[in-house]
């Protein structure tokens, strides 16, 4: 019987904003961990054990499915202390190339151990001790690396909260040691039923996994995996979809609309059980994640440095984030209407603070642009916001924003061409509509202008933040 219980993975989602087009959607999978267990690995090497590297390759396979962070302490046989760093963790194990000596920060371990005899009883007193008198069952998974030949008299009683596994480098006959079989497991190296030993301790899709898109939902949309450094590698170009859900979670974008996303069906095998299952996207958004947001952000964006504007958002009724969106562009209008600025003295932002927008529109507190138009249209019918959007300018171009008549801004038109640039020679930010004077507006407070922008069905409500920095 397991000791966690078993969980599909779970795929969720969050609508990502592109700077001038349509978001896409980033997907998450992520499992469940097993419940933390410590791992005790236990050397042994008496005069009668000549080496330790079989076993030490196959604990490294099995150690492979279970979570990286479970705590891992490294024991001798005939010692009840520990050896090495205390902060050592299945990652360290998995990591390093020699365990023993990377490990244990002792090159001269063998040969300080190798007289002390193949005694087992110190070793788990010792563990027993650490583990503390409220361990529950099965708490340490203890694994023995040894030749099956312990010198310990009289009976040694095992703990529940003790698993121990002896592996051996060839089969070990219940003569040949004195250690109880009811006590202990013996495995030795090429024995497959091994493997059921962590299956108590793991849940099926916790490791390696194979996942595939499935038809016909696969056409609907292009779909993009994150991989390591932070690139975006098209699905229909990469040959392996194996990944280690063990190592953390695999994020994958859809450039589609949040409602073609939801209909991809994924199918997930379990390289270690063979275990499947059939998962769609879950309806609840997961958090913020403001590294990966940027950089599918910045995958997809279609306007670079150097243009007349840049959107840092875009969110629709269709965002998953519209109403955090909607709150912010309510503070930074409060702050508006009473003309007041959007940084403080110390010239750090006081508007869109939320985690969903911060990262769009900010640095360290500091805004990443010189200034920002932003934009709110609502229903007529309703006075239901439908878009928000916010627009980053630069003082460095000749026009920090230029749009012609006719010329779409999100989902409203522009009626005339206007444009906000900054001016040098009064350094102030000017607006210039069609043929009209321009109008100097204010340099560090933010404020409600009138824009030639209109919807058939929507309001459009436009701030201006005034000099950011």
């Amino acid at each position: 019987m397991s000791d966690v219980e078993s969980d599909d993975p779970l795929i969720a989602y969050r609508v990502v904003p592109v700077a001038g087009r349509t978001p896409v959607v980033l997907l998450r999978v992520e499992v469940a961990e097993p419940a933390t267990k410590s791992v005790a690995i236990v050397l042994d090497f008496s005069d009668s054990c000549v080496s330790l590297e079989k076993q030490l390759e196959l604990l490294r396979k099995l150690l492979g499915t279970l979570p990286p962070s479970w705590p891992l302490a490294i024991y001798c046989l005939g010692n009840p202390d520990p050896i090495g760093n205390p902060a050592n963790s299945l990652a360290s194990f998995l990591d390093c190339s020699n365990p023993i000596r990377d490990l244990c920060d002792d090159r001269m371990l063998d040969q300080r151990f190798r007289g002390r005899g193949s005694f087992i009883r110190p070793c788990l007193e010792g563990i027993c001790g650490h583990l503390g008198q409220n361990a529950s069952k099965g708490d340490c998974l203890v694994f023995v690396l040894t030749d099956g030949q312990f010198s310990d008299f009289g009976a040694i009683n095992v703990p529940s909260s003790l698993d121990v596994v002896a592996i051996t480098p060839t089969s070990v006959s219940a003569a040949s040691t004195m250690f109880p079989r009811d006590c202990i497991q013996f495995f030795d190296v090429r024995d497959q039923k091994i493997d059921s030993v962590i299956g108590r301790h793991r849940l099926p899709f916790f490791g390696p996994v194979r996942i595939e898109l499935l038809e016909p939902t696969v056409d609907l949309a292009t779909v993009f995996r994150v991989a390591p450094g932070d690139r975006l590698i098209n699905w229909n170009s990469i040959h392996n979809h194996s990944v280690n859900l063990a190592a953390g979670n695999l994020h994958l974008v859809v450039d589609a609309d949040l409602s073609v996303a939801k209909k991809l069906r994924w199918k997930i095998t379990s390289l270690v059980t063979q275990e499947t299952c059939v998962l769609a996207t879950e309806d609840e958004a997961i958090p913020s994640e403001s590294h990966i947001e940027k950089v599918v952000s910045t995958h997809f964006s279609s306007l670079r440095n150097g243009e007349d504007v840049s959107y840092l958002f875009r969110f629709t009724e269709q965002s998953s984030d519209m109403p955090e969106a909607c709150a912010a562009f309510d503070a930074a209008l409060c702050l508006a209407n009473s003309s007041a600025p959007w940084i403080d003295e110390a010239g750090k932002m006081r508007v869109l603070q939320n985690p969903v927008l911060t990262a769009m529109c900010e640095e360290h507190g500091n805004a990443r642009c010189d200034a920002m138009l932003l934009l709110c249209t609502s229903r007529k019918s309703d006075d239901r916001a439908h878009e928000v959007l916010a627009l980053g300018l630069s003082r460095s171009n000749e026009f920090g924003f230029r749009i012609n008549s006719g010329d779409r801004l999100g989902e409203s038109v522009a009626t005339a061409d206007f444009s906000i640039r900054f001016d040098r020679s009064h350094y102030r930010w000017m607006l210039q509509i069609a043929d009209a004077n321009p109008q100097e507006l204010e340099y560090y407070a933010s404020e409600v202008l009138s824009l030639p922008i209109s919807h058939s069905e929507n309001e459009i409500i436009a701030v201006f933040s005034g000099n950011l920095r």
